[in-house]
């Protein structure tokens, strides 16, 4: 989820975003990086980012992009059947998940649904279900485990600090004139000096000069991070901060009404955590 998020602030997968939909500008031109050909390959495999929500968008691709394919094939309870006056139950939505969900993560295995009355001996239970399996062929696909195509870097990841990262820049880009102090007590950058300011708080002379001087290379720090994370994420390495050689540098005024679009598209297209 964090890689998707990344990208969406990474201005080299802005540049693949617009190449494809074939709204590259003369000046997106000269920002073209030496290693697009690189972005665009990673963006043909993630696509369009901008508008999807993390779960559909892992349901049709980032589960065969980033997860090990397959999982042992297990029995599951897919819902209940209760009687009541008022309405007829329905199994759809939990039938639908399953398939969605487990079924494509144990192989696509032949199977059946079967409705177990609860209460009967489990003898006949036994017995009445042996009777439809005989039916079917007892074969069992193979799976293979086959590594992701896209994997982690690195073996310690810290998802707090990462998205701590991402509001600095969303935050710096939407603020860019602010002193990188205020920025770094609004999103809480550190631990030991953002709880010291309010981003609107006066300062008078020297007052608290060290702690605002160390929040501010803090802060320098956490921004220059997030953009590099971004940029190497665009390149299929993710989370890494490393220096990114071609990084392409933000347009800070474009990134935040980018940021801002997308958020207010969230909004508008979730109903209960589920896209319409």
């Amino acid at each position: 989820m964090l890689w998707l998020e990344y990208l969406v602030i990474s201005p080299s997968y802005e540049l693949a975003r617009r190449y494809n939909a074939g709204k590259l500008t003369a000046d997106d031109e000269a920002k073209l990086p030496a290693d697009f050909d690189q972005v665009l390959a990673v963006y043909e495999d993630f696509g369009d980012i901008q508008r999807e929500l993390f779960l559909p968008w892992w349901r049709e691709k980032g589960r065969s992009l980033c997860a090990f394919k397959g999982a042992k094939p297990r029995v599951s309870k897919l819902a209940e059947l209760k009687y009541s006056n008022e309405r007829l139950p329905n199994p759809s939505p939990r039938i639908n998940n399953y398939i969605e969900d487990k079924w494509i993560e144990q192989g696509g295995q032949n199977t059946i649904l079967v409705a177990i009355p609860v209460g009967i001996p489990k003898s006949q239970v036994a017995k009445q279900v042996g009777a439809i399996l005989g039916k079917y062929s007892k074969r069992v696909k193979t799976l293979e485990h086959p590594e992701p195509k896209y994997s982690l870097a690195g073996k310690r990841h810290n998802s707090n600090i990462l998205m701590r990262y991402i509001n600095v820049v969303v935050t710096r880009a939407a603020r860019p004139n602010a002193a990188l102090w205020r920025i770094g007590a609004a999103t809480k950058i550190s631990a030991t000096y953002s709880h010291r300011f309010k981003y609107n708080s006066k300062i008078v002379g020297n007052d608290l000069l060290y702690s605002r001087n160390s929040l501010s290379i803090l802060t320098s720090r956490a921004f220059q991070r997030g953009l590099s994370i971004s940029e190497n994420a665009a390149r299929g390495i993710f989370p890494s901060h490393a220096a990114c050689e071609h990084a392409v540098e933000p347009d800070l005024s474009e990134l935040s009404e980018r940021f801002r679009s997308r958020r207010q598209w969230k909004k508008d297209n979730k109903v209960d955590g589920v896209q319409k």
